[in-house]
């Protein structure tokens, strides 16, 4: 994290306006989990510093990234309504899919809400539209399997539940085991199994990607147990994110064997 955080200044320092609007932006994603005035006071100075880039794709692009940090900002303060506009605001642009980044983030964003705010009907058709962008960021399959849990569709989200689940526990991608253990929590809160979805949801607070994070501590609130999930966000060494992500793959496991699906390898 510091030494991201030490590029941002970089940047920020830098005598290219468009630069400082990217490391003023930055700096306020990385201090998004930490504390969302200073992310807020950072995108405040990215702003400031948008009125100095020359008109054009490059202002474009500055304006579309302090945008998609705002609206996480948002979603991680609670401002759901407020943060979906945003997003929307971004989506509104996108008139043919393309492997727009920050259309992506924008997606992601809104789906967060749409599910936050119980309009699952309109989070499953965007998250249609969404499914075809590639992202680097993650796949939208999660929000899929998220709307159809939503909508009591749970036996139609299995089969992309199953995929998710094996791929997640492989531990090949980073951090998508503490996504699926979100997934698990959502749809064992679906089918009644309460202390199931506790257990699986508090595994871990802050392994799973970062657009999930407000929608984790959303369903902490649903299931009763916000104080004891709020209690588990202490920052972790890197070695103790190692050994916490194993710890992830492991519940994860258990849970695909507990539910009887296909084995999958503990590597």
């Amino acid at each position: 994290f510091a030494e991201v955080l030490a590029s941002t200044k970089v940047l920020r320092a830098s005598s290219v306006p468009a630069s400082r609007v990217v490391g003023n932006a930055w700096a306020a994603f990385l201090w998004l989990t930490a504390d969302t005035g200073r992310a807020r006071l950072l995108l405040d100075a990215a702003a400031a510093e948008l009125g100095e880039v020359e008109p054009g794709s490059e202002a474009t692009r500055c304006e579309d990234f302090i945008r998609v940090v705002l609206s996480l900002v948002l979603l991680f303060d609670g401002e759901f309504e407020a943060a979906l506009s945003e997003a929307e605001a971004g989506l509104a642009t996108w008139d043919v899919l393309t492997e727009n980044e920050c259309r992506a983030a924008d997606a992601r964003a809104a789906l967060t809400g749409l599910l936050i705010l119980d309009r699952p009907d309109e989070a499953r058709s965007l998250a249609s539209r969404a499914a075809f962008v590639r992202s680097p960021f993650g796949t939208m399959d999660f929000y899929v399997a998220l709307c159809h849990i939503a909508l009591g569709e749970c036996d139609t989200a299995e089969p992309l539940l199953r995929r998710l689940a094996a791929r997640s526990a492989s531990g090949r991608v980073r951090l998508e085991a503490g996504s699926m253990l979100l997934l698990f929590a959502a749809l064992a809160h679906a089918e009644g199994e309460l202390e199931t979805a506790r257990r699986l949801l508090l595994t871990t607070v802050n392994r799973r990607t970062i657009d999930l994070l407000p929608y984790g501590k959303h369903l902490a609130g649903v299931l009763a147990i916000a104080d004891e999930y709020a209690g588990l966000s202490a920052p972790l060494t890197f070695d103790e994110q190692l050994a916490h992500q194993r710890v992830c793959i492991e519940v994860l496991q258990a849970e695909i064997r507990r539910r009887g699906w296909d084995p999958v390898s503990t590597g």
